[in-house]
């Protein structure tokens, strides 16, 4: 008689642990969008749309929050401080790594992309390199890179750097040092402080005027993907219902894009949001899963 009582009791409280489980998870009181900050743009205005998407379509508190780092971002996600998040392509790769359950909702589309990464050399009349292997062994000066999780800046041309040095080979012949903007490191290639350095083809295709032939370009990646929008699974109702707007090319998904584009000048041609390829970022995933 007693182990049956026992076994009902247990019944009854793994039912209501369940379903307490299951009311926390789905019934959401408040929200928070975040982001990542970068020198001189308004990101908290550019998600702005993004938030009060969601505060008008499920009538909940949205605020936004703009970590300083797209690393930082991703620990955010992680320890569930941010349910929606609009992170870059690093940030989005250590989100999937760390496994934190989450739907990957959209991301603009990237069919005219000029989104690339730069590897750019300070050349004068005395010493002309030829390739990139060249540069980086005859220079004594550190190379110049935005900061550790730039896609654009450092993260894509380091990959591709440690394809013709090894790692011992790049730490012994030259030290990174953060210029923390692309408009830094284009500076100090000006200036000479750096010898090579790393950053979006697009700022440096935009000040030719001021480098003419003191600078010149001796790589250009492939277009480099972009980070999506993220929601974490829990809010599941929510993240289907966002994903089917953003999705459907109206006047709503339209503003958020626009908003969008205010924050990240790689998205300028961007038309709509589509759905995300997974295997697009499954090598960047990896890298950041071992």
């Amino acid at each position: 008689m007693f182990y049956y009582f026992l076994r009902s009791t247990l019944y009854i409280l793994t039912i209501a642990l369940v379903s307490s489980i299951h009311s926390h998870a789905t019934d959401t009181k408040h929200i928070v969008v975040g982001t990542y900050a970068y020198p001189s743009i308004d990101r908290e205005a550019a998600v702005k749309p993004l938030a009060e998407l969601v505060a008008n379509t499920f009538h909940l508190p949205t605020t936004i929050i703009v970590a300083n780092t797209p690393s930082a971002l991703a620990r955010m996600v992680a320890q569930n401080e941010v349910q929606i998040a609009v992170p870059n392509l690093v940030g989005f790769a250590l989100i999937a790594a760390s496994k934190p359950d989450i739907y990957t909702l959209a991301v603009p589309d990237n069919t005219d992309s000029t989104y690339t990464s730069s590897i750019v050399a300070y050349q004068n009349e005395d010493a002309i390199y030829k390739s990139l292997s060249e540069t980086i062994t005859q220079t004594t000066k550190p190379i110049g890179m935005v900061w550790p999780d730039s896609a654009s800046g450092a993260i894509v041309a380091s990959a591709y750097l440690k394809e013709i040095f090894n790692k011992q080979q790049l730490t012994e012949l030259a030290n990174i040092t953060y210029l923390q903007s692309h408009q830094n490191v284009l500076d100090a290639l000006l200036k000479n402080t750096v010898d090579v350095g790393v950053l979006a083809t697009k700022v440096f295709n935009e000040r030719h005027s001021e480098y003419q032939q003191s600078l010149v370009e001796i790589w250009r990646s492939p277009p480099i993907p972009y980070g999506p929008v993220v929601c974490k699974k829990y809010l599941e109702s929510i993240c289907s219902k966002i994903k089917n707007v953003l999705l459907d090319k109206n006047r709503n998904s339209r503003a958020v894009l626009e908003g969008l584009k205010q924050g990240w000048v790689e998205f300028e041609s961007s038309t709509s949001f589509v759905t995300v390829e997974p295997k697009i970022y499954s090598a960047f995933i990896e890298h950041y899963a071992n």
